[in-house]
C-alpha cells in the first residue's frame, strides 16, 4: 500500500529535513531583508546628500 503524503512529511527523519531547509530559508530571507535595509539606506544619504561631486 502507498504511504499517503502526510504519512511521508511527518516521518520523523523527513521533518527534520524539511525543518532545516525552514531555518535555511529563513536565515535567506532575514539578511536579504537587512542587505536590502542597509542599501537603501546608504542609497538615500547619497542622494539627500548637498555634495554635487558624488
Amino acid at each position: 500500500m502507498q504511504n499517503s503524503a502526510i504519512d511521508i512529511i511527518l516521518n520523523v527523519h523527513n521533518f527534520k529535513r524539511i525543518l532545516e531547509g525552514l531555518v535555511v530559508t529563513m536565515k535567506i530571507a532575514l539578511s536579504s531583508m537587512f542587505l536590502s535595509v542597509v542599501l537603501g539606506v546608504l542609497l538615500r544619504l547619497v542622494m539627500i546628500i548637498k555634495n554635487r561631486i558624488i
